[in-house]
C-alpha cells in the first residue's frame, strides 16, 4: 500500500464518521457506553 492508497483509505474512513454522526447511527459500542452512562446517572452503578 502506497502513501497515495493510505491517504484514500484515512478520508474514506473520516467520511463514514462523519456520515454515521451526521445520520445518527450509533454502534454497538457507543449505544452500550451510552446505556451505561444513563445507568450511572440514575444511580444503578455505584463506581
Amino acid at each position: 500500500m502506497d502513501s497515495s492508497d493510505q491517504v484514500t483509505y484515512e478520508e474514506k474512513n473520516m467520511t463514514v464518521k462523519v456520515e454515521r454522526v451526521f445520520i445518527g447511527e450509533k454502534t454497538a459500542k457507543e449505544l452500550v457506553l451510552e446505556l451505561l452512562k444513563k445507568r450511572r446517572e440514575a444511580g444503578e452503578f455505584q463506581s
